[in-house]
């Protein structure tokens, strides 16, 4: 996420959806770049329970339409990883998400694969 201010308002009134920022605790399949599994981030939902998401090489689709601005960027740039690695495609099933962040160098759900619900501390509000 780019250097914003956020106001965090802790848990979540009704269900995440697309658009939405959420607090989030890294999940532990995270890849130890920029930050720690447990460490707080602010991430925006992109896909909910029953979207499709694919990733395949450095591209991205959701419900089958091509993400263009979405690739992985940094795949490359991970010690001993190609962008095949983080190659999938996953139905979202209740209480997951898909989180991405604001630019295309983040490290997010194209990576690690979806959060769970339990993971999500709550709302974040960007301030810009």
């Amino acid at each position: 996420m780019p250097s914003l201010v956020y106001i965090w308002n802790p848990g979540l009134s009704e269900p995440a959806k697309v658009g939405h920022y959420v607090l989030a605790r890294m999940p532990a399949t995270g890849l130890g770049v920029g930050a720690r599994p447990g460490d707080r981030i602010v991430k925006r939902v992109r896909a909910v329970a029953g979207d499709t998401v694919k990733v395949e090489g450095t591209e991205l689709y959701i419900n089958g339409k091509h993400q263009d601005n979405d690739r992985l960027w940094l795949a490359k740039s991970i010690p001993g990883k190609e962008p095949g690695d983080f190659d999938r495609e996953v139905t979202l099933g209740d209480g997951e998400l898909f989180l991405m962040g604001t630019t295309r160098e983040s490290f997010d759900s194209r990576y690690w694969g979806p959060v769970k619900r339990e993971a999500i501390l709550g709302s974040a509000i960007p301030l810009f």
